[in-house]
């Protein structure tokens, strides 16, 4: 074939363009994994007027909530951030509103893979839909409730399922994750294995599920990452949630040694954090939805009473007088692995009954039970052979 300069300049020149416009796509997903959905969907941030379905894929897609109020569905969500519908991700966070309280609830995600995005045009691969799950939204006219609650697991799954097996067959409307349950997370693969586990155990597709960081979730090198995970009300790490007759208060304690610990290499600054919370308390225990609540549950996962008298403890200080004027009926925790329950003033200056759980060994791991009922508002500490270890009751 005979070519004369030109036409070699105008041929390099559409070669040169095809080069630059495939540089400008991306090959996302070469369709190898099993399943498109490596964590199925889990409920966050549940109220009376809406709902979070998270989940994570194995490759980069366009995923979507189908949903309504029968198995018909009928309707679609999806996240629309700043005119564009969110694609080529893994980690799907979708709101479900305008829903209405304590009504039920039908859906199912949706993944469709991205095999390649390009500027002009996406190639599409696999479409995956779950099978139909529900829930039912937060009904504020309720006067009873259960909850569930773990602690210090360190990603001992054997030990979660004994735990979980010991809660078969309750009917509870809320799993709360209170810390130190992923170990130190290290990689996106280690915390997304714990994370499917226990989202499993406790039906989390159809159960809402809060997981609060402690200490341990602080460390590691996905600990910057492990927040995305979750959606609290309010974006926040603390945060306030009502449901049936309990207001909740979680608050996150950080590390449990100072800042300048030469462990956390500077990386650290939760001297503020704790001030910045101590500010949102102050504000938070006036709402009308705090002071008109029959029962008022402190939740962290470092207990401010109970500790080691010689332990770090800037919060007794800090957040100590707060709490106590606040008005709490109770308060719930984790960190020193031995489950134990102080009533008030018996651990310290607290005018409210602090019940900690147990620790990560199957020897001393627990459940703790929170119920409301006509009795009045109990927490009960089992645990992993459902033997109860601890148990109280506060009368209203």
């Amino acid at each position: 074939m005979s070519m004369n300069k030109r036409s070699f300049l105008g041929t390099t020149g559409l070669l040169g363009a095809a080069a630059l416009a495939f540089a400008n796509e991306e090959r996302v997903g070469e369709g190898n994994a099993a399943s498109l959905v490596g964590v199925g969907p889990y409920l966050q941030n549940v109220d009376d007027t809406g709902a979070t379905v998270m989940w994570l894929t194995n490759v980069k897609c366009h995923s979507w909530v189908e949903w309504g109020e029968t198995d018909a569905l009928g309707k679609k969500a999806q996240m629309i951030v700043d005119g564009q519908v969110a694609a080529n991700n893994t980690l799907n966070r979708i709101r479900l509103a305008g829903l209405r309280p304590g009504r039920r609830y039908f859906y199912r995600i949706c993944s469709r893979e991205i095999t390649r995005y390009g500027p002009y045009k996406v190639e599409w691969g696999r479409l995956e839909n779950s099978e139909i799950k529900s829930f039912e939204t937060a009904n504020p006219d309720s006067d009873a409730l259960k909850c569930i609650f773990f602690n210090d697991i360190h990603d001992n799954l054997p030990l979660f399922s004994k735990l979980v097996e010991q809660v078969d067959g309750l009917d509870y409307d809320l799993s709360i994750f209170n810390g130190d349950c992923f170990n130190d997370p290290a990689t996106e693969e280690k915390v997304l294995r714990s994370l499917a586990t226990y989202n499993q155990g406790i039906n989390a597709a159809s159960t809402p599920v809060v997981y609060l960081r402690g200490n341990h979730e602080i460390r590691g090198a996905y600990s910057r990452q492990w927040p995305g995970l979750v959606d609290n009300p309010g974006g926040k790490q603390y945060f306030a949630l009502s449901r049936g007759p309990v207001r909740f208060i979680f608050l996150d304690c950080g590390e449990d040694k100072a800042d300048s610990h030469w462990a956390y290499s500077g990386l650290n600054d939760f001297e503020g954090f704790h001030r910045e919370q101590a500010e949102w308390l102050e504000q938070e225990i006036v709402k009308p939805e705090f002071t008109q609540a029959k029962y008022r549950v402190l939740v962290h996962h470092i207990p401010i009473y109970g500790l080691n008298p010689d332990s770090f403890n800037p919060w007794k200080t800090l957040w100590g007088p707060i709490l106590n004027r606040a008005g709490f009926d109770m308060s719930i925790h984790g960190h020193t692995h031995r489950a134990a329950i102080h009533p008030p003033h018996t651990a310290g200056d607290h005018n409210y009954p602090v019940i900690i759980g147990g620790g990560k060994k199957m020897g001393d791991g627990t459940v703790t039970i929170l119920e409301v009922n006509k009795d009045g508002l109990s927490a009960t500490i089992l645990d992993a052979h459902g033997e109860k270890t601890e148990g109280y009751l506060v009368e209203k």
